[in-house]
């Protein structure tokens, strides 16, 4: 029996590896610019989810157990609209720290 104490102990590194750099290198050169950040993201999205995310669990890299593709997708941009949404309020913090 395999016990974690946290949940994303098991999750494999397609979260945090081709994910998390494609929306930072998408985000590197769309910031500002919300509207086009989020149709570029999305498109990377939706390849992951509905390309990627199957030819790896045909490869048994993983599986999704209680999630679908688009589940997967709606997940992803989420995290891309949160990570806008960060840089947001770290640059109003950052030019209210220099005044």
């Amino acid at each position: 029996m395999n016990k974690t104490l946290f949940f994303f102990v098991n999750m494999t590194p397609f979260p945090f590896g081709i994910f998390i750099i494609g929306a930072l290198f998408i985000f590197h050169f769309t910031y500002p610019g919300f509207w086009m950040f989020m149709i570029i993201n999305a498109a990377f999205d939706l390849f992951q989810a509905f390309v990627m995310s199957p030819i790896f669990e045909k490869l048994d890299i993983y599986t999704l157990k209680e999630m679908n593709h688009f589940l997967l997708f709606v997940l992803m941009m989420v995290i891309a609209v949160l990570l806008f949404l960060y840089q947001k309020w770290q640059d109003t913090a950052f030019k209210l720290s220099i005044k």
